[in-house]
């Protein structure tokens, strides 16, 4: 590379460059205030298209009315003349992620922002109500900006629940009827617990198939995890069900039977069931003082309004004691690595799934830590890409809808400074989200973040004032 001083003329043209790039970002900007049915295209992008691991480089991919309409080299395909261009040099463009385990808020659809300020796209829903059916179409009809959602209906469990306001089935005649209710309501999957009875988990199972209605969710007690995964449903949540075969009966060994991993990672391969780990949700257990400190002064905690905040109070004080024994957490929590790095290894499918809002999981910003935790239990970045990409919508039977980036895929995209096969993280440089086909760069995105916290903040004030004045 020559050593010699820029001339006047380069130095012309790189200003010019830059001037351009300036006013191409303010173009993005302004376009994504509006609702159009414009064409964009990414103009000399490198393809992250997740259907196997490969990069394809120098393309053209241009969106229209919502989905990805061509593709091809940035040398031959021609884009349209009226089409909003988007610089992709030295970018790559990959499909949108999914959250395959969140519980979506029951009062407000302000936090949906925060999934699409983090890439993602699509999230299934694992506690619905009406109102997250609601959200659903409004988000279909381009009323709402917000991820696509997949939801279950409310919680099935048995006698006693888990939670006071679940719904509680003793019977296969109220589960047949419970089925048929969230199927008449428009719920797209039904989620059971643990404390099911093994004819009405049964019945549940029956009256879904009868349906056509997947379900997901935990292992009941009675039940046992084998034939769970024989029953026909479809994916397991959490990591209890494979702890409580690797430990011992005996709750004061310390040490899980390792040997058991393989078969029981084979076992589940075969039969063909997902799993969502969910490793996230028990990270802030095994951590340290130093990292839950770290946890609790995240920038994402501006995101969260204070009632919320003061739930996790009693929680946060008890993690931040001298009565904190990580150890054995942390010990637990390497058991679920090396179960999730079997399953990877045997062919079993799984997907990412945070359970935010959890304590301290901050809706969308939690994804990014689970996909780093597939890849430290042992996978590959694109491995643990895929499970929130392709494999996601595997599980929702919509591979012809989204998760790759291929022509006629919904246009959920993400483009990225950086190659993020090489490592997950280089998922958080964003350029900007696209969802539906719509452009949202990444200033806006901030935009949409920063007017988010602004509101929290001044409702937590209002609400701190009218709490004052009661006393």
């Amino acid at each position: 590379m020559s050593t010699q001083k820029k001339t006047a003329p380069v130095l012309l043209v790189a200003c010019l460059v830059f001037i351009a790039s300036i006013a191409l970002t303010h173009c993005e900007r302004q376009e994504s205030d509006i609702k159009t049915t414009r064409a964009v295209a990414f103009v000399g992008v490198n393809v992250v298209p997740m259907d196997r691991e490969r990069i394809i480089e120098q393309q053209t991919v241009i969106i229209q009315d919502g989905s990805i309409a061509e593709i091809g080299p940035v040398s031959k395909l021609k884009v349209p003349s009226d089409a909003l261009q988007i610089d992709g040099h030295g970018r790559y463009l990959m499909p949108g992620l999914g959250d395959m385990h969140v519980h979506l808020s029951h009062e407000n659809e302000d936090e949906l922002v925060l999934f699409l300020a983090n890439g993602v796209t699509t999230v299934r829903n694992m506690w619905g109500a009406l109102l997250h059916l609601e959200w659903r179409k409004r988000i279909n009809d381009g009323d709402l900006l917000g991820p696509t959602i997949y939801t279950t209906g409310p919680i099935i469990d048995g006698n006693p629940p888990q939670k006071e306001y679940y719904t509680v089935i003793e019977t296969p005649e109220e589960a047949e009827k419970e089925v048929a209710a969230q199927k008449q309501a428009g719920y797209d999957a039904i989620k059971v617990l643990s404390n099911l009875l093994p004819d009405v988990y049964e019945a549940i199972l029956e009256a879904a198939k009868e349906h056509n209605l997947p379900v997901y969710g935990h292992v009941p007690k009675r039940v046992g995890l084998e034939k769970a995964m024989d029953s026909g449903q479809l994916s397991f949540e959490h990591m209890n069900h494979f702890l409580d075969a690797l430990y011992p009966s005996d709750s004061s060994d310390e040490h899980a039977d390792l040997e058991k991993i393989p078969d029981l990672a084979a076992m589940t391969a075969a039969k063909g069931v997902w799993v969502c780990p969910t490793l996230e949700m028990f990270r802030i257990y095994a951590a340290n003082h130093e990292e839950i400190k770290a946890i609790l002064n995240h920038p994402s905690m501006k995101y969260v309004p204070a009632q919320r905040r003061d739930s996790w109070n009693e929680l946060e004080r008890y993690l931040l004691s001298d009565q904190w024994d990580n150890k054995g957490r942390k010990r637990v929590f390497d058991v679920m690595f090396r179960m999730v790095k079997g399953l990877h290894e045997a062919g079993a499918k799984l997907i990412v799934g945070t359970d935010c809002p959890i304590p301290f999981e901050v809706p969308g910003f939690s994804l990014h830590g689970e996909l780093q935790n597939f890849v430290d239990a042992g996978l590959t970045p694109y491995a643990a890409l895929k499970a929130s990409t392709r494999d996601a919508a595997e599980l929702l039977d919509a591979l012809d809808e989204f998760g790759t980036v291929a022509v006629g895929r919904r246009a959920d995209l993400i483009l990225v400074e950086a190659n993020p096969l090489d490592d997950v993280a280089n998922v958080t440089k964003r350029v900007g989200v696209m969802v539906r086909g719509r452009w949202l760069s990444e200033y806006e995105l901030q935009e949409k973040l920063d007017l988010l916290a602004e509101k929290i903040a001044k409702k937590d004030t209002s609400d701190a004032k009218a709490s004052a004045s009661h006393y």
